[in-house]
């Protein structure tokens, strides 16, 4: 059986001991969430790929100017679409 999960990356940017969060609203909880900037892999991309669309997407005007070390790996399966999302955490620095 083929391996079915999606793979998410997440980049932490820190300041001075201060690391940037983005607020959003959660349709699914009808909430207010807090998250780190990232998201899924589109087919064809690499790692630092996903990392840099996303978070300059989410970013704008920002630019991913160095892709640091892995820190965090967590799986965990995601209920909407029923499959398992792998998400990857990297330090990373940005340029605005």
């Amino acid at each position: 059986m083929p391996l079915d999960f999606q793979v998410s990356t997440k980049g932490v940017i820190s300041d001075n001991d201060t690391i940037l969060i983005l607020k959003g609203n959660s349709k699914k909880f009808r909430q207010t969430c807090w998250d780190l900037p990232g998201g899924r892999m589109e087919p064809g991309e690499t790692l630092s790929e996903t990392l840099k669309r996303e978070v300059e997407e989410e970013l704008p005007g920002a630019h991913v100017t160095k892709i640091g070390q892995l820190f965090y790996a967590e799986a965990n399966h995601h209920r909407v679409d029923d499959r398992e999302l792998l998400t990857l955490f990297y330090f990373i620095s940005i340029k605005v």
